[in-house]
């Protein structure tokens, strides 16, 4: 397992569109590298071909020889493949593999560790996307650029209006992550983002205890990975109505913005209607970190946790209210154009927010009942696994009513 720690936060895709890209004759290997003991293999369209062999890159010395593996057809490709299997070749270095008579792949190292370089870069992305900062170049290096989004001045949507903080009311809500495409802020995938990297931290908080990602906060006693997530957090705790714990579904522009930079953007911006979706999202997540950075920032934590258990109790009074753009422009102004990342079934999303409040409260009012089976693949609309992650990780520290389905599980 620890040898899937250092890709723990990435997503592979695949889509039909492959079969739109151009063929060719390549060597298909894993060019981050492999671990020593790792399984090892490579695929090639030269189907006629019997043979490989690994060649050293310093020396040119041919260091392993090999037979191809029928692998069938790959219909995402429309190719036949071969497999070149290599498992057993262990030896640390650099290399490239070359199909006798064909191609040859790109060249890739086989060593310890060989995947920390992706997971320091995994996660120093996220710092390359906050907003509300400068990014100087010290951190950022040929990336550095001014900051974008003060968001201190957020208005009050038609459709997040209340008595308390009625239509163009103005709200503080700097920092957090741009989403992907966009220079908007989402709770919901942020959520699940920062429960991959506190999960990462509570499964494995030796790997991360020395990690230097030279982000502004690398000189401080925290692992750089909660740094970067609190980052995230603490604009996530201003995305909550105080007044009655509902959560907002995202801080918004009107319309996603042109290919410029963000802080030559100023068009106003929003925060959206409350939704089931995004409280429960927060609530999970805010239980979570309650109890990963009580140790380093126990106020903080006292805080989070506050703020999932009103979450919550908003989610229980508000069970089924999605997040609908089309009806909301209907009826509501100015029209949101933006991502909706939309959601009509939230079993899974209590599922989650119950189960981090209570491995973290150790109340069994909170204690999930149901979802053990049928769980699926985790994703930001689907966070039954998340929450079934934790149970199982925190299985030995939990109350009776929940050890005998954990361990069941665990056999």
């Amino acid at each position: 397992m620890k040898k899937l720690l250092a890709i723990s936060f990435v997503v592979v895709t695949l889509s039909t569109l492959v079969t739109a890209q151009q063929q060719n004759d390549l060597v298909k290997s894993n060019q981050v590298g492999y671990y020593p003991n790792s399984p090892k293999i490579a695929i090639t369209p030269a189907y006629d071909a019997t043979e490989f062999y690994i060649k050293d890159v310093e020396t040119e010395a041919i260091v392993y020889l090999g037979n191809l593996k029928n692998g069938g057809s790959y219909s995402l490709s429309g190719e036949n493949v071969k497999i070149a299997d290599f498992t057993n070749f262990t030896r640390q270095g650099t290399y490239i593999l070359d199909i006798k008579g064909a191609s040859e792949s790109f060249p890739f190292e086989i060593k310890n560790k060989v995947y920390k370089g992706l997971n320091d870069a995994l996660i120093k992305a996220l710092y390359y996307n906050r907003a509300s900062i400068e990014l100087v170049e010290e951190h950022s290096g040929v990336w550095h650029r001014p900051m974008g989004h003060s968001d201190t001045n957020v208005l009050i949507h038609s459709s997040a209006a209340t008595e308390n903080r009625p239509e163009g009311t103005s709200i503080s809500s700097p920092g957090g992550w741009y989403d992907a495409g966009d220079f908007n802020k989402y709770v919901v995938p942020i959520s699940s983002s920062i429960h991959h990297m506190l999960f990462a931290y509570e499964r494995f908080p030796g790997f991360f205890s020395n990690q230097d990602l030279n982000i502004p906060e690398s000189e401080n006693a925290i692992p750089d990975v909660l740094d970067e997530a609190k980052y995230a957090l603490d604009w996530l705790l201003t995305m909550q109505d105080p007044d009655d714990g509902g959560v907002y579904h995202k801080l918004t522009h009107p319309n996603f913005q042109a290919t410029i930079m963000p802080n030559q953007t100023n068009n106003p911006r929003y925060v959206v209607q409350k939704s089931t979706a995004a409280t429960l999202d927060f609530a999970a997540v805010m239980a979570q970190a309650a109890r990963v950075y009580e140790p380093f920032y126990p106020e903080f934590s006292e805080s989070a946790l506050q703020a999932a258990i009103d979450a919550f109790e908003w989610a229980q009074a508000n069970p089924n209210l999605s997040y609908n753009q089309s009806g909301i422009n209907a009826t509501h102004d100015p029209d949101i154009n933006t991502g909706t990342y939309g959601d009509s079934n939230f079993s899974d999303e209590f599922f989650w927010a119950r189960s981090e409040l209570y491995i973290t409260t150790k109340d069994d009012q909170y204690y999930p009942d149901n979802g053990w089976a049928g769980v699926g693949v985790s994703s930001w609309p689907g966070v039954q696994a998340l929450g079934l992650f934790s149970l199982i990780n925190h299985r030995n520290d939990l109350t009776e009513i929940g050890l005998s389905d954990t361990t069941s599980m665990k056999s």
